[in-house]
């Protein structure tokens, strides 16, 4: 694992508030495609197997974002963290280019071991974001609230997938549509979170730079 404060990283700390801010986004299309499964004929597949998984990859681009400002004594963990993030950004992202090219045609139905890639996104859902809600609760720098935010998308991620093992993947009517809309409404919290912090901190360095 390269060192927090390389370009990439600084890079990836740039981007970390607009990336939450655009996988909200997609999971607000996500969920908003299940809901017209609800009401209409419109069927949500192959759509939402490209919205989903890009959404994923965005946040765990934001994800990855939050690791240059993680305190030095949790470095075991960051590092985790930041292994089960790339994992996961892999494999979303994958997934999300494939699905993609289906929709639209560039290519046929993909191979049965294809599924597998869902296992990597997997890694950086639960695995991923829990370590970096444990490292962000333990630093001084990030916002506490931000740690129990990060919560969030693993736990109704989980929850989604006791749903989907006992219940089936659309029962009860309309579940997809409430937990896609909350997946979209965490991603927002966050993003708002680190935008607000980001702003605080600009202004705060404007004004230490202004003269006397």
């Amino acid at each position: 694992m390269s060192r927090p404060d390389t370009v990439p990283w600084q890079s990836l700390e740039r981007w970390r508030a607009g990336a939450f801010l655009g996988a909200a986004g997609l999971f607000a299309v996500f969920a908003m495609l299940w809901g017209a499964d609800v009401f209409t004929d419109i069927a949500p597949r192959p759509a939402v197997d490209v919205f989903g998984p890009g959404g994923w990859m965005l946040a765990f681009v934001g994800l990855l974002g939050l690791y240059p400002r993680l305190p030095g004594r949790t470095t075991w963990l960051n590092r985790a963290a930041a292994v089960f993030t790339t994992v996961g950004l892999g494999g979303a992202t994958v997934t999300a280019v494939v699905n993609l090219g289906q929709l639209t045609g560039l290519w046929g139905q993909p191979p049965a071991w294809f599924a597998v890639l869902n296992l990597l996104m997997l890694v950086g859902i639960v695995p991923g974001f829990l370590t970096f809600a444990i490292a962000v609760r333990w630093t001084d720098v990030q916002s506490q609230s931000l740690g129990l935010l990060l919560l969030v998308p693993a736990l109704l991620f989980a929850v989604n997938v006791v749903r989907v093992t006992t219940l089936g993947p659309r029962a009860p009517t309309g579940a997809p549509f409430v937990l896609g809309s909350g997946q979209a409404l965490a991603f927002l919290a966050i993003g708002v979170v680190l935008r607000t912090a980001e702003t605080s901190t600009d202004r705060a360095t404007s004004t230490a730079d202004a003269p006397p």
